[in-house]
């Protein structure tokens, strides 16, 4: 089972991609456990497939869509009414492919919802890389928008952004992350997706989120957030530790000797600082966000 320890790997190690993308990849990895498990008999591939489930939900502890999408999944293969080897493979598979398809999309959903929200000629600014903030300005280009994107330290996700949307003819600025509340000012909306929405309505998101959250209600212009409900961490709502995860010093500067530095990839943005959470299913205040995880714990049991 080398692959699905190196799929673990990969997904811990990766960069280069968001929350939702890496969860389809877990699900794919759910995939290679139902085709290489050398269980032979149900009750072990069972024992397998959670062991392999927490694996990469601890993988990725900030994004809560991994342990949403993995939960779903063994939450269904529990509750299967197949019971022999064979069928509780077949059925794993089959279960892992409807989640990546409905994954695929709620993103369009969630982005087509908030691409109603941008009037006719806006400028946004946003902060890092979200396939949902994409596929949104991509439907708001007949609007006539502009980008304002900031190239979001350490790994610049904001220059693949901004290469993208140039790609599309969509006009765009590239700042410096330190420009952001200097160029807040000129936007009339600020758009940015989420690897995680808290129980209380707080918003974990690529480091810088929440200071330009800041800038945009000094601002006085609309915060709005966009994502599947996939990314609303129901084990805030249980009551479960928040991680935050941080990386190495290295990818900040190198030989820097004597100083100590500090890599977190995530911040915390409060729900007062939130105008709208915009997901597949319909904008939610922040305050509103508790009372639908309520119906979501069921699907979290098998692990607590």
């Amino acid at each position: 089972m080398e692959g699905v320890k190196g799929r673990i790997e990969e997904i811990k190690a990766d960069r280069n991609h968001g929350a939702s993308w890496l969860s389809r990849r877990a699900l794919d990895t759910l995939k290679l456990v139902a085709k290489e498990s050398d269980a032979t008999t149900a009750d072990d591939f069972i024992k397998h497939l959670k062991q392999v489930g927490m694996e990469l939900m601890e993988a990725r502890p900030s994004m809560a869509p991994l342990t949403n999408i993995i939960s779903y999944a063994i939450h269904d293969v529990l509750e299967s009414s197949e019971k022999d080897l064979s069928s509780l493979k077949r059925f794993t598979i089959y279960k892992a492919e409807e989640l990546t398809e409905s994954s695929r999309e709620a993103m369009l959903k969630a982005a087509a919802n908030v691409s109603e929200l941008i009037r006719e000629r806006a400028t946004i600014i946003t902060h890092s890389y979200s396939s949902t903030v994409i596929e949104a300005i991509k439907r708001s280009r007949v609007k006539g928008v502009r980008i304002i994107v900031t190239e979001s330290r350490p790994l610049y996700e904001g220059r693949k952004l901004a290469h993208e949307l140039s790609s599309l003819k969509i006009p765009v600025t590239l700042i410096i992350d330190s420009a952001l509340g200097h160029f807040t000012s000129e936007a009339d909306v600020a758009l940015v997706g989420a690897d995680s929405i808290l129980a209380d309505g707080s918003i974990i998101n690529k480091i810088g989120t929440y200071t330009l959250a800041l800038a945009a209600k000094e601002s006085k212009i609309p915060f709005y957030v966009t994502c599947e409900t996939y990314k609303f961490d129901v084990k805030s709502y249980l009551g479960m530790k928040v991680e935050l995860e941080e990386k190495n010093g290295s990818e900040i500067v190198e030989d820097l000797t004597g100083v100590s530095i500090r890599n977190p990839y995530f911040d915390i943005t409060p729900p007062k600082l939130v105008t709208r959470i915009v997901t597949n299913e319909r904008s939610f205040k922040p305050s509103e966000i508790s009372s639908y995880m309520e119906r979501l714990k069921a699907y979290l049991e098998w692990f607590i």
